[in-house]
Parts: structure tokens; sequence; C-alpha cells
């Protein structure tokens, strides 16, 4: 898996912002890549928003890709292991 240390992620409603990568990894498992990441926005109570999504760089430019739900319960464990999660 090669990455930066930012992604420009775009919105549903069409704007792109700088995301920093957290942490990313490979699931022998599901044998996806996945990301975290945050736009450093802020949620209603003050914490960092985090985002997970499957890195797919197969094509010249990687796409970010929904997680689905057989693969949360993967992505959760991942995401905890990395300390991301209580």
């Amino acid at each position: 898996m090669n990455y930066d240390s930012t992604i420009d992620v775009t919105r549903e409603d069409g704007t792109t912002v700088e995301c920093d990568i957290l942490a990313a990894f490979d699931c022998e498992t599901t044998g996806k890549s996945y990301i975290i990441y945050t736009d450093r926005e802020l949620d209603e109570n003050g914490n960092t928003q985090l985002f997970a999504s499957i890195w797919d760089d197969s094509e010249e430019i990687p796409k970010l890709l929904e997680i689905e739900n057989e693969e949360s319960r993967v992505a959760r464990i991942a995401i905890g292991r990395c300390g991301f999660m209580d």
C-alpha cells in the first residue's frame, strides 16, 4: 500500500477537503487495504472526527470505498488495535 500523509477527499456536496491519514493497513482476512483518516473537524461533542475506508489503489488514481457491513467488524478491531478507540 502506497500513500502520502494526506489525501484530498471529495464530499457528497462536491467540495474537496484535505484529510490527514492516521493509519493504513492491509488485512489478510479480507485481502483489502484500509485507511483511517480525519478532516480535523470536531463533532458536536468536541471530538475529532475519524473515518475509515477501503483504500483501492488498483487504478492510477486511488479511490476510497465504503466499508461493507461484513467488513466493519474487521475494521473496528484494527482501529482499536491502532489505539484510536477505547
